[in-house]
């Protein structure tokens, strides 16, 4: 989990061990007015943390001395899920009070109604700079979710394909090889102890329930006893099969 950064009062980010400020379209700088870091980049830095917009912010009427500021603003609060109040906010009523906004409760209201909640000045050229990053951090987050889909799809399809070219019927090669004696005979008895050798039940079953299954499907064939009577017998060799072998069919 990152550290909880104490953002100086104008600070956008927290990025490669220094707190960065508003300054032109295109960069930050650093307190010191020393350097400067591409915006575009500024999140791949160590440690980046954006400041983010919280409850207690607000801003001052003479920052936003345009419709065009008071838009923005409104904006870049949203982004972080803060709308207007029930009391309908307007530019034409915030140039007549000289009230600027404050962020509380999830909404966005004039600062003549909770002056006492008033915690941390924000400047507009902040808030766009931190709406800007918030901006690309969304984006960002759509394209991985995008890449993750797009991933998870590509192996579905990859997994079917190869599925589809594994496809084989070798599970049913069970060839018997007729002795000369069945050749004479001209026919072979297919009866379930037959057919439990050839398919080799007891080499994965040793309990008899599973030779018992076979037994009961020619039954049900050959109409031997009623249909409801063989079905009955069949559920419950299947439910011993499976106790036997210990698969919980309970939930099924």
């Amino acid at each position: 989990m990152s550290n909880v950064i104490e953002f100086k009062e104008g600070a956008v980010c927290y990025a490669g061990g220094e707190q960065w400020f508003a300054f032109n379209d295109f960069h930050f700088i650093d307190a010191d007015n020393n350097r400067i870091i591409r915006k575009d980049i500024a999140h791949t830095y160590h440690g980046f943390q954006l400041n983010t917009i919280k409850q207690g912010d607000y801003i001052e009427a003479s920052e936003l001395d345009t419709e065009q500021k008071y838009n923005d603003v409104v904006e870049v609060f949203g982004l972080f899920g803060f709308k207007p109040s029930i009391q309908p906010l307007s530019y034409r009523l915030l140039k007549n009070s000289q009230y600027g906004f404050l962020l509380l409760n999830g909404g966005v209201f004039n600062t003549s109604i909770f002056g006492d909640n008033l915690k941390r000045k924000l400047t507009y050229p902040q808030l766009m700079a931190i709406g800007e990053l918030k901006r690309l951090e969304v984006e960002r987050e759509k394209k991985e979710a995008r890449e993750c889909f797009v991933e998870a799809l590509d192996e579905t399809v990859a997994h079917a394909e190869k599925l589809e070219n594994e496809w084989t019927d070798k599970h049913y090669d069970f060839n018997y090889q007729l002795t000369q004696e069945d050749i004479d005979k001209g026919h072979i008895r297919i009866d379930a102890y037959f057919v439990n050798r050839m398919w080799k039940v007891n080499s994965w079953d040793d309990t008899g329930a599973g030779f018992h299954i076979v037994k009961t499907i020619p039954r049900i064939a050959n109409s031997k006893n009623p249909l409801e009577r063989e079905l009955i017998a069949l559920h419950k060799q299947i439910n011993a099969l499976c106790k036997l072998h210990g698969v919980d069919t309970s939930q099924i």
